[in-house]
Parts: C-alpha cells; structure tokens; sequence
C-alpha cells in the first residue's frame, strides 16, 4: 500500500495508531519491504528509512517492543548488535 520502493533515503514513515507495531514491523520481512533498512556497527543502529509508531495507550509500547525482538530475532545473533542498538 504504501510502495516502499519508492521512498527516498530520510524518509519518515509514521504510524499514529501502532498497538503492537505489526504496520511497521511487516516492512522488515514483506517482500516489497525494507528488509535492508537497519544496519548494525559497534553498538549503533542506523535506518534509511525512520519508521515511527505512536499509540493512544501508553502500554502497548511494551508490546511493540516484544514484536519488534521477535521481527528482529535472527539479527541478535550478529555481535555486532546489541539489545539497546534494537
């Protein structure tokens, strides 16, 4: 829907109704999405893209964030990665 392919490096997308994060985390494994979006190096991330969710409940960030290390489950095992660089 939104033709990732098509974004240019910086920019933003926002979801202002994220709950768990699923809108956002689909890009990193969907085939037409950002599955090279992060890279990792000594601790730090990096985005082409900034993906960005918000949420009227103040606690569905603990389960974005549980969703967000289970998308980005096979990048833990680099060492270069670190849980705070996710």
């Amino acid at each position: 829907m939104a033709d990732l392919s098509k974004l240019r490096e910086g920019a933003i997308i926002l979801d202002p109704a994220a709950g768990v994060g699923g809108f956002i985390l689909e890009t990193l494994i969907s085939e037409n999405g950002l599955q090279d979006n992060f890279s990792f190096e000594s601790g730090k991330s990096t985005q082409k893209i900034r993906l960005i969710g918000i949420d009227v409940d103040p606690h569905t960030h603990i389960l974005a964030k549980s969703n967000a290390l289970i998308h980005l489950a096979e990048e833990v095992r680099d060492p270069k990665v670190t849980i705070e660089s996710l």
